[in-house]
């Protein structure tokens, strides 16, 4: 049996393809495993004006022709990128266990070339960049004197274009990137949840196929965990409620313990300073259900108000 996986070309897209990838080639019906790279419109967009009006569609939307078309047998994505209405007919599985789930800080680089900026060292205004809305809010809830400028890019750029700069003294990442990138050797201070809970279904990697294709659903359920499956439904089910996009500052995140999930979530201002949060849990078998009840319960507490009146003030559609 010969699989294409489909992937972005960037060094983070590969290393998660080629996880996914050597999992696969452990069960005896596949026979070879070829990546096949594509330029979604997410990348084509990169480097010009209309990268601050990217969507989470545009990331996954020449992958999803592709699996459509048969180009592709599946492809693989960070959770965290996925949109809450995906490509008629296909499917989403989350596979392999899911990663460190959290954000660090990375500082700049000190005068003796050696070692980084700690966030308790950062002067008062200081410049801390990054494009999630989420993170934006997180910090300017604990940290308002900060200046949080819009940072872009891979995480290769993202590193150089921080150190190359006069003035942004460190920059927020996720650490399953840092880890898969094989950079864990940075000075990092990740993030507990009482300062930035994590976005939805980071750290889980997620394989996209098409509905009917049920030897390829088969192989992927086969290397697919259950703890991280029932989390991936319990913060995907919250998103679905709230519609929460990368042009809203929404945190979800869920943990499992034997078989309970605890889940948590927060709808944030872009600011900060308007915030609401929910916690619940529930056995692993009511994951979506938890989820359902999280998202409903944020709206009852003016979540939805909040989502509306930072979507109205950036200009897009809630």
């Amino acid at each position: 049996m010969h699989i294409k996986i489909g992937t972005r070309g960037s060094q983070l897209a590969l290393a998660q393809s080629e996880a996914v990838k050597a999992a696969i080639l452990t069960q005896k019906l596949v026979s070879d495993v070829e990546l096949v790279k594509i330029k979604t419109l997410g990348d084509r967009k990169q480097g010009t004006p209309q990268a601050s009006q990217s969507d989470k569609k545009d990331w996954v939307i020449d992958l999803d022709t592709a699996i459509v078309d048969s180009s592709i047998d599946l492809a693989v994505h960070s959770g965290k990128d996925i949109p809450v209405e995906i490509e008629k007919g296909t499917i989403l599985i989350p596979v392999l266990r899911r990663a460190n789930p959290f954000d660090s800080f990375i500082g700049r680089l000190t005068a003796d070339g050696q070692t980084r900026m700690r966030l308790a060292d950062l002067p008062l205004g200081a410049k801390v960049g990054t494009a999630s809305l989420r993170r934006r809010a997180h910090l300017l809830r604990f940290r308002p004197d900060l200046q949080v400028i819009e940072h872009r890019g891979n995480v290769p750029t993202r590193l150089q274009k921080m150190d190359d700069s006069d003035d942004i003294m460190g920059i927020v990442l996720a650490q399953a990137g840092i880890d898969r990138l094989g950079l864990s050797h940075l000075q990092t201070e990740t993030f507990t949840l009482d300062k930035m809970i994590p976005a939805v279904n980071q750290a889980i990697l997620i394989a996209q196929c098409r509905a009917d294709d049920q030897l390829v659903i088969e192989l992927l359920q086969q290397i697919s965990d259950p703890h991280t499956a029932a989390i991936w439904h319990a913060e995907r089910a919250v998103a679905e409620v709230l519609n929460g996009d990368c042009k809203s500052a929404v945190s979800i995140f869920a943990q499992c313990d034997a078989n309970e999930i605890e889940l948590v979530s927060a709808v944030m201002s872009p600011c900060g300073n308007d915030y609401v949060q929910v916690k619940q849990s529930s056995s692993m078998q009511d994951a979506r259900q938890l989820g359902l009840n999280v998202g409903q319960a944020l709206i009852a507490q003016g979540a939805d108000r909040i989502l509306k009146e930072a979507a109205s003030a950036i200009g897009v559609k809630p």
